[in-house]
């Protein structure tokens, strides 16, 4: 297999990195969403296959059995990713793609060498704050995710690749992630 590249979005809240890897595994490209693993309840429009809902005590029973690659808390919510699902796609012959929190791109990136990190930043955080308002999130949260966005913003050239998703402008963010994979599974 070519080097078992995993490719990661990450970003601020309400960037669009989901709708982004939905139009990815629309493609022809040989990739399969890493579903996240959270303790959050599940929101309207949540698909089963972007997240495992489990309680807290479920998911840090799977961290003491060090069943987790990595993890974090957000906003009073356990979100990572778990050994057993990485393993799947590989066995499967495919490249996953994951969103995970901005912290856990370092998580990665120390353990798989071949991990491919992209940045999707928002065109502006107004931009982000109608997202999130658009979600039904409560006005405390917006604040606090928006405060959040500023300092992930700043990690943003840590990355391999940044990716600004400008409002309306989704098909062409996808298109511009598809080269990038193109490009990182062809090298």
């Amino acid at each position: 297999m070519k080097s078992n590249k995993i490719f990661i979005m990450a970003g601020p809240s309400a960037v669009g990195k989901n709708a982004i890897i939905a139009g990815l595994l629309k493609s022809d490209l040989p990739l399969q969403r890493m579903i996240t693993t959270t303790s959050r309840p599940p929101r309207s429009g949540d698909s089963p296959n972007d997240y495992h809902f489990v309680s807290r005590e479920q998911f840090m029973a799977w961290v003491a059995e060090d069943k987790m690659i990595e993890w974090v808390e957000y906003n009073q919510n356990l979100y990572g990713t778990r050994k057993q699902d990485l393993e799947d796609i590989f066995t499967a012959g495919k490249f996953p793609i994951m969103d995970i929190d901005v912290r856990g791109v370092a998580s990665f990136k120390q353990l798989f060498p071949n991990v491919v990190a992209i940045f999707i930043l928002p065109s502006s955080l107004s931009i982000l704050r109608q997202r999130l308002e658009a979600r039904g999130t409560a006005e405390h949260d917006i604040r606090e995710r928006l405060k959040t966005a500023q300092s992930e913003i700043e990690l943003a050239p840590s990355f391999d690749y940044r990716i600004t998703n400008y409002n309306g402008k989704l098909a062409n963010v996808v298109k511009d992630a598809a080269t990038i994979v193109q490009h990182e599974l062809a090298g």
